[in-house]
């Protein structure tokens, strides 16, 4: 059932009683990036649960050095239309891995990614509306982004 996961992101976000702002716990958002890193979760579909070799090849080269070449083997991949794909090129583009942080490159990647149901991708762009970087600061499509996850499966 989605009750536990909605809970947990329930304790994550929080209105100021004062000003009746959304709020979201620090500490919280650092338990979901680890925990959607280390722990197994459920796919939503079969497509999407096994990324497949070609991706873990061109993370092989990414996390070998070889940058450029396994950016545009995820490029290749997109283009073709796989998501996860879409999704580690929002990620080496937001990481600036390739020189410097480009959001304007970052945020289309994830919300393709995103739109087809990657979850890491709700997440991140989630992350991005949370704190306005790349997009403008939008805490309702950030908590809809987030849960959508969760209930997806991230934290399963």
């Amino acid at each position: 059932m989605c009750a536990p996961k909605w809970g947990y992101m329930r304790s994550v976000f929080r209105t100021d009683r004062v000003t009746g702002r959304l709020s979201v716990s620090l500490v919280a958002v650092v338990v979901l990036i680890v925990v959607s890193i280390v722990h197994p979760r459920n796919s939503h579909a079969a497509d999407l649960a096994k990324p497949g070799e070609e991706i873990a090849a061109a993370v092989e080269l990414v996390t070998s050095g070889q940058v450029q070449d396994g950016y545009n083997s995820f490029l290749e991949l997109a283009k073709a239309g796989n998501p996860h794909a879409m999704y580690h090129l929002g990620a080496i583009n937001h990481s600036g891995i390739l020189g410097s942080e480009d959001l304007g490159k970052a945020v289309p990647w994830y919300q393709q990614a995103a739109d087809a149901g990657v979850l890491e991708a709700q997440f991140a762009l989630g992350s991005l509306y949370y704190k306005g970087k790349g997009v403008q600061k939008d805490l309702a499509k950030a908590l809809n982004l987030f849960t959508a996850a969760a209930d997806a499966g991230l934290l399963a």
